[in-house]
C-alpha cells in the first residue's frame, strides 16, 4: 500500500518537474542493489547502482532530470542489470526503463556520447537506441513471464511514446511478435497480440500523419 502511494505520489512530482524521475530511479536502484546481495558476480551492478544513488543523494541531478547527462547516468546501472540476465535484477531494471519512456525522460534527442569504431571513426546513437538494444537482449532469458511481459511494455512504449523509429522501432516490433510466437504463456501471448496491433496502429498513424503534412500546400500570397 505504502509504494503504491509512493508512486502516485512520485507521478505527480513527475508532471511538476524534471526532476520527478528520481524517485523512480531510487526505488529501481535501490531494489536492484539489494537483490544483488554479496554475489560477486553481480558486483559491478552493485557498485553502479551505489553510484548514482549517491549521487541522487546529494542532489547531483535536481533540476537535470531531461539532461543527457543525468539520463546517462540512470541508464548505465540499469543496463548493467539486464546485462546479467538475473530475472530478479532485470524485472526492476526493465519497469523502470519502461517509466523513464513513458515520461520521456528517454528520448530520441538524447545522445550516448561519441565513441571510436574499429576503423577509427566518431559515432553516436541515441539513447532510446541503446536501451531498446538493452531490451531486446532480455529475450535471451528462456521462459521468464514477468520478464517477457516487461519486454513487451516497453517496446509498446517505446514506439507509442518516444516515436522510436528505424533500428529501434523495428527492433520493438521483433521483440513483440517473437514473444506472441514463442512464449509459452497464454496471458503473454494475447498481451503480445494487443500491443503488437497497437504498435502497428499507431505507426501507420504516424505515417499518414506526416504524409498529409507533406501534401498541405501552402496559401497563396495576396
Amino acid at each position: 500500500f505504502f509504494d503504491q502511494w509512493h508512486v502516485f505520489g512520485a507521478c505527480l512530482r513527475m508532471k511538476e518537474g524534471p526532476g520527478g524521475c528520481d524517485v523512480f530511479v531510487k526505488l529501481a536502484l535501490s531494489q536492484i542493489s539489494k537483490q544483488c546481495g554479496s554475489d560477486k558476480r553481480l558486483l559491478q551492478t552493485k557498485e553502479a547502482c551505489q553510484t548514482v544513488l549517491d549521487a541522487l543523494a546529494a542532489n547531483k541531478y535536481v533540476g537535470h532530470g531531461h539532461s543527457a547527462e543525468a539520463v546517462i547516468a540512470f541508464v548505465e546501472p540499469l543496463r548493467l542489470a539486464c546485462d546479467t540476465k538475473e530475472p530478479k535484477l532485470v524485472v526492476p531494471a526493465l519497469d523502470c526503463f519502461q517509466k523513464l519512456m513513458a515520461y520521456r525522460f528517454i528520448r530520441n534527442d538524447i545522445y550516448c556520447p561519441r565513441r571510436r569504431t574499429a576503423e577509427g571513426t566518431l559515432r553516436t546513437h541515441s539513447v532510446l537506441s541503446s536501451v531498446v538494444t538493452t531490451i531486446a537482449s532480455c529475450l535471451k532469458i528462456p521462459n521468464e513471464p514477468s520478464v517477457q511481459l516487461q519486454i513487451i511494455r516497453c517496446a509498446l512504449t517505446a514506439v507509442t511514446d518516444c516515436e522510436a523509429h528505424d533500428n529501434a522501432l523495428q527492433t520493438c516490433l521483433q521483440c513483440v511478435f517473437s514473444l506472441l510466437l514463442h512464449s509459452m504463456e497464454t496471458i503473454n501471448q494475447t498481451t503480445a497480440r494487443l500491443h503488437l496491433s497497437q504498435m502497428v496502429t499507431c505507426v501507420f498513424s504516424r505515417l499518414e500523419s506526416s504524409e498529409r503534412k507533406e501534401l498541405q500546400l501552402p496559401l497563396p500570397f495576396i
